[in-house]
This record gives C-alpha cells, sequence and structure tokens, in this order.
C-alpha cells in the first residue's frame, strides 16, 4: 500500500524534474554559448528557489496535492485509492531536496561568478542601455582573474591581459557596437565581425573574448563519444584495448569530413598489401 509520502515525493518530482530536465538539454546543445548558458542557468536556479519558497508563478503539482489526497473516516484516500498516512513533515522534505539540489548546481558551477561576468561580452541589452558604465563592473572582475599573476602551488602564471589597455578597448567595443548596431543575439556572430572588422582596434578583448569561446559549456561532445563507444564495443566484441579503441573513436567521429579514398590511397602506399596482388 502508498503511503501519503510517496504521493507527495511523486508530485514533487514531476515538478522538479521539468526544470532540470530543461538545464540538462540546453547544456548538450552544440552550439551552446556563453549567453545562453548563463541564462539557462539562472533560469533554473531561480525556478527551483521559487518552488522551495512556494512563489512560483505557475500552477504546480504540489498545490494539487492537497486535494487529490483526503481524508474520509479517518483514512487517506488517493482517487479512491487507501494510502498510509505519513508522520514526517512533507513540506520539510521539499525544502531539504530542493535545497541540496541547488547545493549540488551550485557545486557543479564553482566559479559561476566568471561564468556571469562572461555573459557580458555578448553586449545582448547594449543597444537599449544607455548607461556609459555599463558591463564595467563585469570586466573588472574578469580582469581581476586574467589581468593579474596568478600562483598555483609552486608554479606562477603571468598577467595575460593588461587591465588599462583592456578597460581602454572596452569602451570602445562599446562604442563600435552601438555606432555599427551590430548583432547582439550570438556571442559567436558578434565576435567574428570585430575580430574581422576590428583586430587591430581591440586586440586583447578579443582575446579575452577567445577565452569566452574555449569554455567546454556543452557535455554534446562527451555524449557522442560515449553513443559512439557503445556502437564500438559489444558483448561480441568487448576485448578492444584502449589504444585500438582510441583509433576507431577517432575514426568513427571524423567520419563526415573523413575522405575514404585518400585514406585507401595512404594505406595501400605505405606498404605492398597481399590484398591487392594478382
Amino acid at each position: 500500500m502508498a503511503s501519503t509520502q510517496f504521493v507527495y515525493i511523486t508530485y514533487l518530482m514531476m515538478d522538479v524534474l521539468p526544470i532540470v530536465m530543461k538545464l540538462c538539454l540546453k547544456y548538450q546543445e552544440k552550439s551552446l554559448d556563453i549567453g545562453q548558458a548563463k541564462v539557462a542557468l539562472n533560469g533554473c536556479v531561480g525556478d527551483l528557489t521559487a518552488l522551495m519558497e512556494g512563489r512560483q508563478l505557475y500552477s504546480t503539482h504540489i498545490e494539487k496535492y492537497s486535494s487529490d489526497v483526503v481524508q474520509v473516516d479517518g483514512r487517506f484516500e488517493y482517487k479512491g485509492h487507501l494510502l498510509t498516512n505519513s508522520t514526517l513533515n512533507l513540506d520539510g522534505i521539499k525544502k531539504k531536496f530542493l535545497d541540496s539540489l541547488l547545493n549540488n548546481i551550485n557545486k557543479r558551477f564553482p566559479q559561476k561568478q566568471l561564468l556571469d561576468a562572461f555573459f557580458v561580452l555578448c553586449l545582448r541589452t547594449i543597444n537599449v542601455d544607455s548607461d556609459p558604465n555599463f558591463g564595467d563592473s563585469e570586466i573588472e572582475l574578469l580582469l581581476n582573474h586574467f589581468g593579474e599573476e596568478k600562483t598555483y602551488g609552486d608554479v606562477t602564471s603571468p598577467a595575460l591581459l593588461n587591465k588599462d589597455i583592456v578597460r581602454k578597448e572596452w569602451r570602445l567595443v562599446k562604442e563600435i557596437v552601438r555606432s555599427l548596431k551590430y548583432p547582439v543575439d550570438s556571442f559567436k556572430v558578434l565576435w567574428r565581425l570585430l575580430t574581422e572588422s576590428h583586430a587591430k582596434e581591440v586586440p586583447n578583448m578579443i582575446k579575452l573574448a577567445q577565452f569566452a569561446a574555449v569554455l567546454p559549456l556543452h557535455t554534446a561532445d562527451c555524449e557522442r563519444v560515449f553513443s559512439q563507444q557503445n556502437k564500438i564495443i559489444t558483448k561480441h566484441r568487448c576485448k578492444l584495448s584502449a589504444d585500438n579503441l582510441d583509433k576507431l573513436l577517432k575514426i568513427r567521429l571524423a567520419t563526415e569530413e573523413l575522405n575514404f579514398q585518400e585514406v585507401l590511397r595512404l594505406w595501400k602506399q605505405n606498404k605492398n598489401r597481399r590484398i591487392f596482388k594478382k
């Protein structure tokens, strides 16, 4: 016999899973950029926090719990099915679970401040924000990370950027984007335009944007590798060495760009192959 706690937790998961799944699917997109990453992450955290605090802007399954689980003659019923009553604090279960989930998400992004700061390079609101100091605080945060000497253990890395030069170039970037009406809906397109047309004017800002461009945001490549690996390793082919598996994976992943005729020609030239002898 199911319990009231089981029904409550099921309803809770029906509210939580769509929020988390939306974030997971976004981070599996290969076209994901720094702007989309921040919006998706903040949206997920915001929705989970609102659900935990009971201030969500939409109806939830949890809200239907009290009407779906009723007490009849001292017994609890769910749509005609008898339930055993749980003495646990159900609201406490929700808060504890969501608090733990939010903590785990925050651990997954230990340097979220940097992720948020990189978002300013998308300049999404530059054309509707006339503030001359737009994005300055985020640039300062990035400069504190990339514009200063860093020591990790016994290794010291020099500053990658000159703070004063980057500040000047940032002001110029804002002026260029505003005056030329560059599109700001795509991080990749925007910085390609700036790189092609203004590389000599803002080289350090382009370098900072390159840092953002190479951040490992999406999991698409990892998912692709695991998918191909499962096609190669089967129960009838499970003793491949790590080296051979690596070679086969490279071939699988490069299939779309691989010229098999050229590969065959080079393989044939490598040495006299018996298969080609008459």
